[in-house]
């Protein structure tokens, strides 16, 4: 592959421009001996004169005005691309797609998404939310949220962007029909309902100051949408189990009463990939800058924690 000295070039266009290697210099903030010591290396590598020099003139040979034409045009597109990148930079435009689950959709990206686009308005975001693991790559998927453990392609890089706490309510007309469980076991005896993918069983490890307890479950209702889970609650339909945040932002504390509040669901880590540190374009950090920050304060918890690479 040829090498290309593009200072070089860049002279020799200035020097044609200027009408002059003295006015070229000036106009460039380099010497006259740089200058034309550029000239000299272009000309000696292109095999070709480029100008007529003498005392009394300076002209621009038949070679060297083909090659300008061609090289002003080239510069042009360079200088151009260079500030195109920088609008992108400063502007933040482009666009990400986003796959998340859809537990999370409503409480997490529906109001960090608004207030995002609201700061980057030059930015559009995709976003699917769907409890389906992505293949980011071939899928053309940007960024991704996802519960607990995935399996991670070594070429990911991967963050805990939260660990809520869940908990364990239900209604007062369900604990004054069948009663208030006193300990983790007792949950056998009651219906419950569960947040997650359908089947026949489901396992709550659940957890207090001393120990933990892992129960296993047959609830009446398993559905990963948070509102259908949330209304058979309210309606006294059985205990659920659901992350505090969210009867938080529901304002459900008329409606849903803690169960056992000493005992409480192990942390889920909620989970950030996306491709690679060589991928990430300004808009990407931002959006993951902006995600990092308000997580926090949207889910009514602590401090996201530092990046990990896998």
């Amino acid at each position: 592959m040829a090498f290309y000295d593009l200072n070089q070039i860049s002279i020799f266009v200035a020097v044609v421009e200027q009408k002059g290697v003295r006015a070229a210099a000036e106009k460039l903030g380099l010497a006259q001996s740089s200058v034309s010591r550029a000239v000299a290396a272009l000309e000696s590598r292109l095999g070709s004169r480029l100008f007529e020099r003498s005392a009394r003139a300076f002209r621009v040979t038949e070679e060297g005005l083909l090659y300008y034409q061609r090289c002003s045009v080239a510069l042009s597109g360079i200088v151009e691309a260079d500030r195109l990148l920088r609008n992108r930079r400063e502007d933040l435009c482009g666009t990400l797609r986003i796959s998340a689950p859809a537990v999370f959709g409503k409480y997490l990206m529906s109001s960090i998404v608004s207030a995002f686009l609201e700061s980057h308005p030059k930015a559009h975001l995709h976003i699917e939310m769907s409890d389906h693991l992505v293949d980011m790559v071939p899928d053309g998927v940007d960024f991704c949220i996802r519960l607990g453990s995935v399996v991670l392609d070594t070429n990911l890089v991967s963050f805990v962007l939260a660990r809520p706490i869940a908990g364990l309510y239900a209604s007062a007309a369900y604990l004054k029909e069948h009663g208030v469980p006193s300990t983790p076991e007792e949950l056998k005896k009651h219906i419950t309902l569960n947040l997650g993918p359908a089947g026949r069983k489901a396992k709550w490890s659940l957890k207090n100051i001393e120990k933990t307890a892992v129960i296993s479950l047959e609830p009446i209702l398993h559905t990963n949408d948070i509102s259908t889970l949330l209304n058979a609650a309210t309606q006294g339909l059985g205990i659920c189990l659901v992350p505090h945040f969210v009867c938080k932002q529901e304002n459900l504390s008329d409606l849903l009463i803690q169960v056992l509040p000493a005992w409480e669901h192990e942390a889920i880590e909620v989970r950030a990939l996306y491709p690679s540190r060589n991928s990430v374009t300004p808009l990407l950090r931002a959006f993951i800058d902006f995600l990092v920050e308000r997580t926090p304060v949207v889910l009514n918890i602590g401090k996201s924690s530092q990046i990990i690479d896998n």
